[in-house]
């Protein structure tokens, strides 16, 4: 058994570290504008029709996939029989050039459409 003086600077140090203090920085935090430059939230230049779809000519791959589902749900367009399939409005046809998609397919066929910043863009 720890005698007392021990446990009571024991239990101090882990009450104390539960709490952050709120000026200060936790440490190995990158800066806002580094993150979001740079992996996952990466600017794309968007095709024509796909920022017809979602009405930006600018954005990162997931913030197109939540405008597209934003898309999907507002127009009911998931399959009733199998809600992984997605039907596809005349607008999201000029994307995906099909009929009916699927919602991981979705992701793969997107990165067509995805052009960085710099490079010329083909016209679909």
């Amino acid at each position: 058994m720890i005698p007392m003086p021990f446990r009571f600077i024991i239990v101090r140090a882990l009450w104390r570290s539960s709490f952050s203090l709120p000026g200060k920085q936790q440490p190995f935090s990158k800066s806002v504008t580094y993150e979001h430059r740079r992996g996952f939230h990466k600017q794309y230049l968007l095709s024509k029709p796909l920022a017809s779809l979602v009405g930006v000519d600018e954005l990162s791959r997931p913030q197109v996939v939540k405008e597209i589902w934003k898309h999907i749900k507002s127009h009911g367009l998931q399959d009733p029989s199998d809600k992984r399939y997605i039907k596809c409005d005349p607008t999201m046809q000029a994307v995906f050039k099909t009929d009916r998609v699927h919602m991981f397919t979705m992701n793969k066929l997107l990165s067509e459409h995805l052009q960085e910043k710099g490079h010329d863009i083909d016209e679909h």
